[in-house]
């Protein structure tokens, strides 16, 4: 059976409306997402794994400036409980992986181990008045409003 291409929305409106400006995505390797794997202790899922090898170390990409590559993971999770303390919001309960963060005032993430393949996203981003961090839907589905912001 076929692996499901969970990103193909993604890669498409980048084709349509990104690459002219930034050029392809830079993913990172399979050997550097098996090693962020086991540095976690868990599974990654599907859509986030393949969002890792197409766009994983896209550094002058369209995502410049967010620490949402596959080096900056480990210090975004760590960061994660820091902010939602500081901002008096109760800790999460289990493990969680922080795979975006915007200059330390917005975070993204999942749960760990993972729903699903294309799991649930929460935010939180200082400054929205919010008493509990927000559900945006899957991976793909936020990413993919994401990236149509960023594309503008």
């Amino acid at each position: 059976m076929a692996e499901q291409d969970f990103i193909a929305p993604l890669r498409d409106l980048h084709r349509r409306r990104i690459e002219g400006a930034f050029g392809k995505p830079v993913g990172a390797t399979a050997s550097e997402i098996a090693a962020l794997s086991e540095a976690l202790g868990e599974s990654l899922p599907q859509a986030y794994v393949q969002f890792l090898l197409w766009m994983g170390k896209d550094y002058h990409g369209i995502y410049h400036g967010t620490n949402i590559f596959i080096t900056d993971v480990l210090e975004n999770t760590a960061a994660l409980p820091e902010l939602l303390a500081e901002n008096r919001l109760a800790p999460l309960t289990g493990k969680q992986l922080c795979y975006q963060s915007h200059q330390g005032y917005f975070m993204a993430w999942f749960r760990l181990p993972a729903e699903s393949d294309d799991p649930p996203v929460f935010v939180f981003g200082e400054g929205q008045n919010l008493s509990e961090p927000l559900a945006v839907g899957s991976f793909t589905q936020y990413t993919l409003r994401e990236l149509t912001d960023l594309a503008g």
